[in-house]
């Protein structure tokens, strides 16, 4: 893909904001926010302010909706980076620290792999039955999230409502590969059938749980290597190469639709995927601007372009639009 000069420019902020954060992977709110953060000659802070917003307010409110989103996320990778630590001190003392971290090692690549044959669409099928016995709430609503938008995007996420847990049995699904890579790890120890078996019985009470997060968190348009990403970092200390995300390589590829990618492409293209947390929190603002739905919003690309033209290219314009006119004739 081919960038204008304004467009790397913002995607190169973006992955800072990412790489500053520890969020490690670029997705798309850290794209909005750069859209907001490159000041210098930026077309969608000069539109922003000629259609009556304040871009340096509207930045702040984005900021303060991303830090609670960050919040969230984090929660979430500290909540299974204690329940992974608890189960690898058992295995530390009973089989060493080498076993612990191949076991970590194992999680976190199936974790990898599944969601990045998951989210190009190539669904797992074979999936192995694991009896397990757990705390489950007796009353929920389907979301990970509470109190998790201000109520500027309350509608963005249910909020959790718990009550009442209790002991249940039950059988769950984990994919075949995640219970091969585990026999993997387990084998290079030279553990027993048994204590193999109990390994895996203990974790597939993980993996289940986590999958289901991280579901959640993709449908609420977060990348979940994301939270992989943290999770590694925060059992092993090794910190992921930043790259884009599926979401936002989606939105690259919604934007690249003519030569060159432009910034009135980017933000045309997040506004398009409100499913994408920085689409959402951009359409939005978008929508306070215009005060209707996008069908019956203005213009916003042709305005936009406009906006982006260079000095010259808007003197060039005018000289050919009056030489259309006859207007330079002597």
């Amino acid at each position: 893909m081919k960038f204008s000069q304004k467009a790397e420019k913002i995607l190169e902020r973006a992955r800072k904001i990412s790489q500053a954060s520890k969020d490690f992977i670029t997705d798309t709110d850290h794209l909005l926010l750069a859209l907001f953060d490159v000041k210098e000659d930026n077309p969608f802070r000069r539109w922003l302010s000629k259609n009556g917003v304040n871009p340096d307010a509207a930045q702040r409110e984005i900021e303060r909706a991303v830090s609670r989103l960050r919040e969230q996320l984090d929660k979430l990778a500290v909540s299974y980076t204690q329940a992974l630590e608890a189960k690898g001190e058992e295995l530390k003392q009973t089989h060493g620290e080498s076993l612990k971290r191949n076991i970590y090692r194992a999680f976190l690549k199936h974790m990898e792999d599944y969601f990045t044959r998951e989210l190009k669409g190539d669904r797992e099928r074979d999936m192995a039955q694991i009896h397990v016995r757990r705390w489950v709430p007796s009353r929920t609503r389907t979301s990970i999230f509470d109190e998790f938008f201000s109520e500027f995007f309350e509608e963005f996420a249910p909020r959790e409502r718990t009550r009442n847990w209790v002991m249940r049995e039950e059988v769950i699904e984990v994919p075949r590969s995640f219970v091969n890579l585990v026999r993997e790890a387990a084998k290079e120890s030279n553990l027993s059938p048994d204590d193999v078996n109990k390994i895996l019985y203990e974790l597939a009470d993980i993996e289940d749980r986590l999958r289901t997060t991280l579901y959640d968190v993709y449908n609420n348009g977060v990348d979940p290597h994301r939270i992989i990403a943290r999770l590694r970092y925060n059992l092993l200390g090794e910190e992921t190469k930043t790259y884009n995300s599926h979401l936002l390589e989606e939105i690259l590829k919604s934007a690249s639709q003519e030569e060159e990618i432009t910034v009135t492409d980017l933000v045309d293209a997040l506004e398009r995927n409100p499913k994408t947390v920085g689409g959402y929190y951009l359409s939005q603002i978008l929508q306070s601007v215009s005060g209707t739905r996008r069908e019956d919003m203005r213009d916003l690309r042709s305005e936009l372009r406009e906006e982006e033209k260079s000095d010259l290219e808007k003197f060039t314009i005018d000289l050919t639009q009056l030489a259309r006119e006859g207007k330079l004739d002597p």
